[in-house]
C-alpha cells in the first residue's frame, strides 16, 4: 500500500464529483461503483448492512494518470460472528474486491487504493473490546483457558484510559 501511494503525483486538484470522467462517467459514479463491489462482497460474507458504512475516497493519480480510488470500510455494530469475519478476513476480502475490479470497467480508467478498516466507538465500548480480547487470545492460544488469555491485547485492560499514545 505504501508503494502505491508512494507512486503517486503530487496532489493535483480534485476532480469535482460532476465533472466527466475520461471514461465517460462522473466521479461520483465511479465512487458509487466501487462501494457496490465492496458491499457484494461483504454481503458475500454475510456482513449484515447494519455491522458497516462503506466510504469510497479518491487518493490522487497515479504516474499514468489514472485516479486512485480505495474502499473505507466503518465498523458500525458489534456482531460478533460477521465483524470478526471482516477483522480477520480482510486480506481475502480485500483480494475478492481487486479480482471484481479487475474484471470491470473500472480497471481501464482507475486504480484500486485497497480497503481500509476503521471502527466506530460502538466496537470500542468496553464489553465489547472485552470480549474482542478473549476473542483474539483464543486465536493466538486456543489452549489457554478463556479466564487467563494470554494476548498482548490484553495488555490495556477496561481500567487503562484509552487516551491517544504519544508519537516519536
Amino acid at each position: 500500500m505504501l508503494e502505491l501511494l508512494r507512486r503517486l503525483q503530487p496532489a493535483r486538484p480534485e476532480t469535482a464529483a460532476t465533472e466527466i470522467h475520461p471514461s465517460g462517467h462522473s466521479l461520483a459514479e465511479i465512487k458509487s461503483e466501487y462501494a457496490e463491489l465492496v458491499r457484494e462482497r461483504l454481503e458475500r460474507a454475510g456482513v449484515p448492512a447494519t455491522c458497516y458504512e462503506i466510504e469510497v475516497r479518491h487518493m490522487g493519480a497515479a504516474r499514468d494518470g489514472r485516479d486512485v480510488l480505495a474502499g473505507m470500510v466503518r465498523l458500525t455494530r458489534w456482531e460478533r460472528q460477521p465483524v470478526l469475519r471482516v477483522l480477520v478476513g480482510l486480506p481475502l476480502l480485500e483480494k475478492a474486491v481487486r479480482r471484481r475490479v479487475r474484471a470491470s470497467w473500472l480497471a481501464e480508467t482507475t486504480w484500486f487504493g485497497g480497503l481500509w478498516l476503521h471502527a466506530s466507538s460502538a466496537l470500542l465500548a468496553d464489553d465489547t473490546a472485552s470480549e474482542l480480547r478473549m476473542l483474539i487470545a483464543d486465536l493466538e492460544v486456543p489452549d489457554q483457558p478463556r479466564t487467563d488469555p494470554a494476548s498482548a491485547w490484553t495488555a490495556l485492560g477496561p481500567d487503562e484510559p484509552s487516551a491517544p499514545m504519544p508519537l516519536g
